[in-house]
């Protein structure tokens, strides 16, 4: 294999992570849209030059509800290019608008496997298994995301949310707490986090909480 067309695969995975981050409040997989708008090269897809302009267009076919003609592509892509992870990810997305939700989940667990640091089927396994009503695996998913994307904050929402109302406060408060140490925490979460300690019996940390949301809308 090329040395040169890995480090290409490499850099725009790389690039497709970070897009995945700016927009992921906008990629959100229910039965009614799917916004999977990417483009990507895969690890091993050498010689498909035109690879990135068929996952382009797959997508774009996904989200204009053009499900039979982007199932086609996508299976054309996949026996060209077997284990694609973006291809993956994307036949997970249509299988989820078609409501085969298990298929789905089978595709988005197999784009992971094939690069475990790609943010995109961890996040629509998330939305996923919400869907499915499984709090306990979409709580493990949103934990990956914010593992392999600390500066997700629509992952960090969702998943102090999700633990709270859990009952699982002690846990909600240290995912911000930790989050705060290593960047600005949106008003939203700060009023999120005094909500938390509310929750645990601690006011005067609540209202700490609550004064810097106060002072950042201020500003």
């Amino acid at each position: 294999m090329d040395s040169r067309h890995v480090i290409d695969a490499i850099t725009v995975r790389q690039r497709l992570n970070e897009w995945m981050r700016r927009q992921s409040s906008r990629v959100v997989l229910n039965l009614a849209s799917v916004i999977l708008t990417v483009v990507a090269f895969s690890n091993s897809g050498v010689a498909q030059v035109d690879l990135p302009k068929r996952l382009e267009r797959a997508a774009s076919l996904i989200a204009s509800k053009n499900l039979v003609e982007a199932d086609q592509e996508l299976s054309a892509i996949l026996k060209t290019v077997p284990g694609e992870p973006t291809a993956l990810n994307l036949l997970g997305a249509l299988r989820a608008q078609q409501g085969r939700l298990k298929e789905a989940e089978l595709l988005f667990s197999q784009a992971v496997r094939g690069d475990p640091s790609f943010v995109g089927p961890h996040l629509n396994l998330a939305y996923l298994y919400t869907l499915m009503g499984q709090p306990a695996k979409t709580i493990a998913e949103l934990r990956e995301v914010r593992r392999l994307d600390p500066k997700n904050t629509d992952a960090l929402n969702r998943l102090a949310r999700l633990l709270l109302s859990q009952g699982r406060p002690d846990e909600g408060i240290e995912v911000l707490e930790q989050a705060a140490a290593s960047q600005t925490l949106p008003s939203s979460l700060l009023v999120l986090l005094g909500d938390a300690y509310l929750k645990k019996g601690d006011p005067s940390r609540a209202e700490k909480s609550y004064n810097s949301a106060l002072a950042q809308d201020s500003e």
